[in-house]
């Protein structure tokens, strides 16, 4: 895999196997937590950072509240980062 082919949201692991430097990881991702990024080439929302976050957390891990809410499309206010 190289950096053509990493998806607009990544673990830290996906980009370093991509062949990105942690500069260049730097340049590129905005972390969302810990070993998890989006890519500065999408809008960071509520989809993208749970999409970065769900290969990071632990297995039985689900979204709920308004994460959830704001996931199937309810009119709940849903920008990122969270107030």
């Amino acid at each position: 895999m190289d950096s053509s082919e990493l998806p607009p949201s990544y673990t830290r692991q996906q980009a370093l196997a991509a062949g990105l430097t942690r500069s260049q990881l730097r340049t590129d991702g905005v972390r969302v937590s810990r070993g998890a990024y989006v890519s500065r080439s999408v809008p960071l929302g509520v989809f993208a950072a749970c999409c970065a976050l769900f290969p990071v957390l632990p297995s039985a891990a689900v979204f709920s509240h308004a994460t959830a809410a704001a996931l199937l499309g309810a009119p709940v206010p849903h920008d990122w980062p969270w107030p």
